[in-house]
């Protein structure tokens, strides 16, 4: 009888101490989630701003950024915090951001950032050689690397359609201003023929160039129905326009 009251004292003790440890749990309060990081808050910055960025230069923007020293050791922040950019973005593929807390403990500090930016441009399809006149089928449109179109770049193939090349070009390379020319399509002299459109109504009559002229060049003509000299602007062999 001994043993089994010994026994029955030792399970009431610990169903007692179990009880007590069960309320304290309970009564513990739960582990606080930790505050968004600065890493994070200024991903989310970035994300908004480069968005509106891609839509505004038409362009697409991949970034990445790297980790605080934690050496630093800052104050939590307990203001939103401030980022101001310092470069202008589609000049440096390491631009820098500013990060201020403006609280009663207040700091900043400048984190640099990597960036790269792919434009759409015009490329050609595959080799071609100099002097060559480009036209529609040659030309795509492809996203390059900012950092390969520092020589300049064209977004719409109708802007190079025509123009003549002053070099030979490589297959996907990417067409620049300084790589073309304007075909000269009118000497003086030449007989041309005179487009005049308006809104409701398109004239052509027949003119002498006074001088030479090149692809999206304007030029004197002479209106051989009128005898008037005019400005006319060249769009193709023998052949200029004239607004009404």
């Amino acid at each position: 009888m001994k043993i089994r009251s010994r026994i029955l004292t030792l399970l009431t003790s610990f169903l007692l101490a179990s009880s007590v440890i069960a309320d304290n749990a309970s009564t513990t309060p739960a582990q606080e989630t930790q505050p968004t990081s600065i890493e994070d808050e200024l991903t989310y910055y970035l994300s908004n701003y480069l968005q509106e960025l891609e839509t505004e230069r038409n362009v697409r923007i991949e970034y990445s950024i790297g980790k605080i020293d934690p050496r630093l050791n800052l104050n939590a922040c307990e203001l939103p915090l401030e980022f101001m950019l310092s470069d202008d973005l589609m000049q440096t593929n390491r631009p820098s951001v500013k990060i201020v807390c403006n609280d009663t403990k207040s700091w900043s500090l400048y984190m640099q950032f990597s960036m790269n930016i792919f434009i759409p441009a015009v490329i050609v399809k595959s080799p071609l050689p100099r002097s060559y006149r480009l036209k529609a089928d040659d030309l795509i449109i492809k996203e390059i690397s900012a950092d390969n179109l520092r020589r300049g770049y064209y977004q719409s193939i109708d802007d190079v359609v025509g123009m003549d090349l002053k070099r030979s070009i490589r297959a996907d390379e990417a067409i620049y201003p300084g790589l073309l020319s304007r075909p000269q399509l009118i000497s003086k002299g030449d007989a041309v023929m005179i487009n005049a459109t308006g809104s409701a109504i398109r004239v052509e009559v027949p003119g002498i160039a006074i001088s030479d002229g090149k692809l999206g060049q304007q030029i004197s003509v002479k209106n051989m129905a009128s005898g008037k000299v005019i400005r006319a602007i060249v769009i193709d062999r023998q052949k200029v326009k004239v607004a009404l």
